[in-house]
C-alpha cells in the first residue's frame, strides 16, 4: 500500500500545544547553560589552547535530541498519547526525535545560553500498530524565543499513515461523503 502524506491543519494539538510542547521546552531549559560557559584547555609541550565559549549547535542538538529521545522512551509520554487518541485504533510502540533544528539569533555556531536560540524545529517519528501493521506518525514542533524565552507555536502532524484521525477535519469530511452516499 503507498503511504499518504496527510496535512493537518495547524490547530491539530492546539487546545494541548503546551503539555506537548513541556517535555521538549524542558529539555532545552536544562541544555540551556548547562556546559556553556566551560573553556577547555589542553598543555601539549607547554602550548595552552582555549576553545571559545558555549556549545556548537551540533554538540547542543545532539544533547537536546538525546535528553528527549530518553523522555520519549515512556509509554506514558503526552507526546505518545495525544498520538494514540489521535488516531484512537492505534498503539505507539516507540518515539523518536528524526529531526531537529536549532536557528541562532546571530546567526553563529555557537551557542553560549539559552536566549542565543531564535527558532528550534523537531519532528518526532511515533512507530504504532494498528489496522497498518508498522505504521508511523510524525509530529512536527515549533519553538521560538517569542521574548519572554522559548515558548511552543506550532505542533501539528506532518505525515501519518493513519486511516483515522480525529483532529483531521478532511477525515471527517469523507465520513460524512460515505454516509450520504
Amino acid at each position: 500500500m503507498k503511504k499518504i502524506e496527510k496535512r493537518v491543519s495547524k490547530s491539530f494539538f492546539r487546545r494541548n500545544l503546551n503539555f506537548l510542547c513541556f517535555s521538549l521546552i524542558a529539555v532545552f531549559i536544562v541544555l540551556g547553560t548547562a556546559g556553556c560557559d566551560e573553556t577547555s584547555q589542553r598543555n601539549e609541550s607547554h602550548h595552552v589552547e582555549r576553545r571559545e565559549p558555549g556549545v556548537s549547535i551540533d554538540e547542543y542538538r545532539q544533547n537536546a535530541e538525546n535528553k528527549l529521545n530518553e523522555q520519549l522512551k515512556d509509554s506514558s509520554h503526552p507526546l505518545r498519547k495525544r498520538v494514540e487518541e489521535a488516531h484512537v485504533t492505534v498503539t505507539v510502540n516507540s518515539a523518536y526525535v528524526s529531526d531537529m533544528k536549532i536557528i541562532t539569533k546571530n546567526g553563529k555556531n555557537r551557542i553560549v545560553k539559552e536566549s542565543d536560540i531564535r527558532r528550534i524545529e523537531v519532528d518526532i517519528t511515533s512507530l504504532w500498530a494498528g489496522f497498518i501493521d508498522r505504521g508511523k506518525t510524525v509530529v512536527h514542533l515549533v519553538v521560538e524565543d517569542t521574548g519572554d524565552g522559548l515558548k511552543p507555536i506550532e505542533a501539528d502532524i506532518s505525515y501519518t499513515d493513519a486511516i483515522v484521525n480525529i483532529e483531521d477535519p478532511k477525515f471527517w469530511f469523507a465520513v460524512a461523503s460515505v454516509v450520504l452516499l
